[in-house]
């Protein structure tokens, strides 16, 4: 969902100045999905990896039916660009499918083995602008997949810390390390 209100410092992702005006009827906003979260800024064991909130209200098989093509698509470009990424997040995915049996989490395990893509988190944004971003806490052999859907007008892609503008298409699909 969208906000209006930045009272605190981690509202900026989803702040309404941060979007442009639906112009097709799309809702503007950013849900995460994930078979396995793990909340920001709380480190285990205190805190410990769960189903992420939307993706509980979802009909998580027909979702994961709908991602099994893209998700495939992602996963065979990132088997070419990064394939020691590919078996880690392959193998990440696995130990995590144990892990969440070992801890009887069912739930979890039953969304682990429906989850299509070779990423253990999903973010859809709708109608984003977003600002130059830095993540510290990245590390440089991440990528991070970037894929377009739907119907709009002509989009551009700006990264002006490399000097870089292009058309970002509908279907367009965009691998960024850290």
């Amino acid at each position: 969902s969208v906000t209006s209100s930045a009272t605190t410092n981690n509202q900026w992702r989803i702040h309404s100045s941060n979007f442009y005006p639906h112009q097709c009827g799309g809702t503007l906003g950013c849900i995460n999905l994930s078979p396995a979260w793990f909340l920001q800024g709380h480190p285990a064991p205190k805190f410990h990896l769960h189903v992420s909130a939307t993706l509980k209200l979802f009909d998580r098989w027909s979702f994961c039916q709908a991602m099994k093509r893209p998700a495939a698509l992602i996963a065979a470009a990132l088997r070419v660009m990064h394939p020691n990424l590919y078996w880690s997040s392959l193998a990440t995915k696995l130990a995590l499918g144990l892990w969440a049996a070992d801890k009887k989490l069912d739930k979890m395990g039953d969304h682990l083995r429906e989850w299509a893509s070779i990423f253990t988190a999903l973010a859809i944004v709708c109608n984003r602008h977003s600002l130059m971003h830095r993540n510290p806490l990245s590390c440089p052999q991440w990528f991070d997949v970037m894929t377009t859907f739907g119907n709009y007008e002509v989009a551009r892609m700006k990264m002006s810390n490399l000097g870089i503008e292009s058309v970002y298409l509908t279907g367009s699909m965009v691998a960024v390390s850290g």
